[in-house]
């Protein structure tokens, strides 16, 4: 363990923080070679915790993710917030998993065709397991494989004309298509994340880069199932988005395009 102070810019307060410090963190199947550390930004605690926001005591925590292939940097911003908070989602607490940001997901369209389960599908089980949560350190975005598998064949019945590739280009992306040797660009469907209702106002729409990705001569689905009970929106889909947690407010805001 280890500490330092950080002073905040505008007001040129100083507060000291403890974080974790180490040698190797590839040894084991946390993180990988592409990984050097994690900052610490888990939902603030009102009692004990080392997160950055608990420290801080911080209740507002802004970030920009810069795009997947973006040479800029990214931005995080404590107690204040540059973006409009146009689309917001609900904040739900989970005692079990009190550090992470879960959200009211309540249902999920491809272009105009809901993938159809009951809204409860995202609602905490009486274990307190299920639902969905916000996390900038997981790539792309997970499912549970039986609300995945609806998910895909949707998909896959939406994209005209382009056929599917055998061999995916990599890991759990199952839904690859070959791009076009003549360079054409190729269209994809939008994938509307619906947050509370369905209504304009708490809808996040995702498109072109947020749903596809670009690899080895590949486009691919940026979607994966797996056998988990939980499900998580990735920061793949969340590049080029002003994000602002407001934990006395129980509100994550989406603002896309924000700081591309």
């Amino acid at each position: 363990m280890a500490d330092d102070v950080i002073t905040f810019v505008l007001d040129q307060r100083p507060v000291r923080i403890i974080f974790g410090c180490s040698k190797d963190q590839t040894s084991g199947t946390t993180f990988s070679g592409e990984y050097s550390g994690i900052a610490g930004l888990g939902r603030r605690k009102i009692m004990g915790g080392y997160s950055l926001p608990t420290q801080f005591g911080a209740d507002l925590m802004s970030m920009c993710l810069p795009g997947f292939y973006s040479a800029t940097g990214s931005s995080l911003n404590f107690h204040t917030t540059k973006w409009p908070r146009a689309t917001s989602a609900k904040l739900l607490l989970n005692i079990k998993y009190p550090s992470f940001y879960f959200v009211n997901l309540y249902k999920v369209f491809i272009n105009d065709r809901e993938v159809e389960l009951s809204p409860s599908w995202w609602n905490f089980k009486k274990d307190l397991t299920g639902g969905i949560f916000v996390d900038t350190g997981t790539v792309i975005s997970y499912f549970p494989q039986e609300f995945y598998t609806i998910f895909r064949y949707i998909f896959r019945e939406e994209v005209r004309d382009i056929p599917l590739v055998d061999t995916p280009a990599a890991g759990p992306l199952d839904t690859c298509y070959k791009e076009d040797p003549s360079g054409r660009e190729l269209n994809f469907p939008v994938v509307k994340l619906y947050f509370g209702s369905v209504s304009p106002s708490n809808m996040l729409l995702l498109a072109k880069e947020r749903v596809i990705l670009h690899l080895r001569g590949q486009y691919c689905l940026a979607f994966a199932g797996w056998d988990r009970s939980f499900a998580i929106l990735g920061s793949y889909q969340l590049q080029g988005v002003g994000l602002t947690f407001d934990t006395s407010a129980n509100t994550l805001s989406f603002d896309i395009d924000a700081c591309n």
